[in-house]
């Protein structure tokens, strides 16, 4: 609870700053959320702002929700059964509804008690790791050779491309064994497919891609490449290999050519469906920033007599 309320919270415990274990911080967490809220009901006066902490509250709330009573199963079963609720994973996200009435708060809080520097001490405390960088522990990681060298092989090149071992996360030497997305989706040109299934805890919730589900049988229908990343946890089948043409042998890197014709594949949903979401979200956001500036909003501010 304080961690969330501190804007903290994260679900890979690996990169959580062993400071956020103070217990100093409860205390420090206390007094700026107190500060906040009081900041809040100064700003009240002049604006209305009680909207805008309601959704920060709402943002607590599903943060919290996988540690409520009945919480994990009630995000199962709507993860299992509704489409989109899988937004709802990595719950950490929702924090960042309160980030917002929180700094307006505390920012016309520090205005009104002229406590800069104590407030500063106070958001420091709340994670003095990143101070100057992390004391130093914050670095840059290049990228080997190979990466560049298998990107320049595949630009302007068709085909999506495969990635093993088939896995989301990957633990390199040269990013010291430390886990990691797989980075291929970020570096390289054009369609990756990624193993998206996602062990947590020792079960497997199963991803939403089919071409990843075909991969795990197997078959690479629909593939023009496969890279294999070497020196990470995973298996790969020799057998499906020997099969392809390689294309490029690097002590980081494999990248293999799949004989014969790419058949084209459609890539995401229909254009149509997508269209009408935007225009309706587009609309949507329209409507409320009329509503709020005509006089008729029902939100608006009263406007003062001169």
């Amino acid at each position: 609870m304080l961690s969330v309320l501190g804007l903290g919270g994260i679900w890979n415990a690996e990169v959580v700053p062993d400071s956020r274990a103070n217990p100093v911080l409860p205390v420090v967490t206390v007094l700026l959320l107190g500060a906040a809220v009081l900041g809040l009901r100064e700003l009240a006066k002049r604006m209305p702002v009680w909207p805008l902490a309601g959704l920060g509250a709402l943002g607590v709330v599903l943060a919290l929700v996988a540690v409520l009573p009945g919480g994990v199963a009630a995000l199962e079963a709507l993860i299992e059964h509704v489409p989109g609720a899988g937004l709802l994973r990595d719950s950490q996200k929702w924090v960042a509804w309160l980030a917002l009435p929180f700094a307006l708060g505390l920012a016309v809080a520090v205005e009104r008690l002229r406590a800069r520097m104590l407030v500063a001490v106070l958001l420091l405390g709340l994670l003095p790791d990143l101070a100057w960088g992390g004391f130093g522990r914050l670095e840059p990681v290049h990228y080997p050779a190979d990466w560049a060298a298998v990107r320049e092989k595949l630009a302007g090149r068709p085909g999506d491309v495969a990635v093993y071992p088939l896995s989301a996360f990957r633990r390199f030497d040269w990013n010291d064994r430390r886990t990691q997305l797989d980075p291929a989706p970020r570096f390289l040109p054009g369609t990756t497919v990624v193993d998206d299934s996602l062990s947590v805890g020792g079960r497997v919730v199963a991803g939403e891609d089919p071409r990843a589900a075909r991969l795990r049988r197997g078959d690479l229908s629909g593939i023009g490449w496969v890279l294999v990343e070497r020196g990470t946890p995973g298996r790969v089948d020799e057998n499906l290999l020997a099969r392809l043409e390689k294309v490029h042998d690097g002590p980081d890197l494999a990248l293999y050519r799949v004989p014969g014709a790419v058949p084209a594949e459609p890539n995401g949903p229909p254009v149509a469906p997508v269209v009408l979401a935007w225009v309706a979200a587009g609309s949507l956001i329209g409507a409320s920033l009329l509503w709020r500036w005509l006089p008729v909003g029902r939100f608006a501010a009263p406007r003062r007599e001169e």
